[in-house]
């Protein structure tokens, strides 16, 4: 299939022997009827006759079947391979398949409760019918995000989970999406793990601090300091009362607080990324992006 800036409708139907009445018939319906409306809507129409592929045929109908933005199906005459194409189409879209046939002929029990056009090419048939899929492959176009036309999708489209790149996407696309937000996934779990292990390594630096070090800092006195692994430095401010411009402030309990802003090399090593803005100047820059609920985790260790 040969890349296209347009969208693309393929056109099934049947041919018959080329030479014959019937072909011709058939060549001209798509020719006068079918082509020039699918132009005017802004899609470039091909039939699988008109397909430039070496190789076989059949891989190039379903390569258009699976990529077309648009097919049209012609159920005139109970052709094998066109029913055979529908129902490719309609396993692999929920939507984006028009139906057409011709005058007087009945529908297969399957898909006779679904829309389809029927086409005359006597007196007025043709000019009616090409108004009638223009406005169907508007319709589709408004709707395509709500409706389905096919049973296949309305009985199982619940399990099948398929939607086109505007509103629903192939089964290759979706398996290729599956694949990888599943890689995503790993990799926030190997975050995750790396964000605990460290916190392990904390936890273990604290119970190895020297007992009289450890009751120094269950027991501090004002101004009493100390520095944890990460070189973090801390000073106790113990509780009273100072003024803030005219409010007296009270401090009931003590706190200790680190004597500098925490760095960007700091945060790297607790938390293994660096959420600063300007990373340019380095470790020692202050990180000027973080939580509150990371500042008292930090305090504490």
């Amino acid at each position: 299939m040969k890349p296209t800036d347009k969208k693309v409708c393929f056109v099934i139907m049947p041919f018959g022997q080329q030479g014959t009445v019937e072909y011709e018939r058939n060549f001209s319906i798509y020719r006068d009827m079918i082509k020039p409306v699918v132009e005017g809507c802004g899609y470039e129409a091909i039939r699988a006759d008109e397909v430039e592929h070496p190789g076989s045929i059949t891989r190039s109908i379903i390569e258009y079947l699976h990529r077309s933005d648009l097919v049209v199906s012609d159920l005139s005459g109970r052709n094998a391979n066109v029913f055979y194409e529908l129902g490719v189409r309609h396993a692999l879209y929920r939507a984006g398949t028009v139906l057409i046939c011709r005058a007087g002929e009945e529908l297969p029990f399957d898909i006779k409760d679904y829309r389809v056009l029927f086409y005359s090419i006597e007196l007025s048939g043709p000019e009616r019918f090409r108004k009638d899929l223009q406005r169907r492959i508007k319709a589709f176009e408004r709707y395509q995000q709500s409706t389905s036309d096919n049973p296949v999708h309305d009985i199982l489209g619940d399990k099948i989970c398929l939607l086109n790149n505007r509103d629903y996407i192939s089964l290759r696309e979706y398996e290729e999406k599956l694949s990888k937000t599943a890689i995503e996934l790993q990799e926030k779990e190997k975050e995750v793990k790396d964000l605990q292990l460290k916190l392990q390594e904390f936890a273990r630096d604290k119970k190895a601090e020297p007992e009289d070090k450890l009751k120094e800092i269950n027991n501090p006195k004002p101004g009493d300091r100390f520095t944890n692994s990460l070189k973090m430095t801390f000073v106790y401010v113990h509780p009273g009362k100072f003024m803030m411009g005219n409010t007296e402030v009270t401090l009931s309990k003590g706190f200790f607080m680190q004597t500098t802003q925490v760095t960007q090399g700091q945060w790297k090593a607790l938390m293994g990324n660096n959420p600063s803005e300007f990373k340019e100047c380095g470790d020692n820059c202050p990180v000027e992006k973080f939580r509150g609920m990371m500042r008292r985790s930090l305090s504490k260790n």
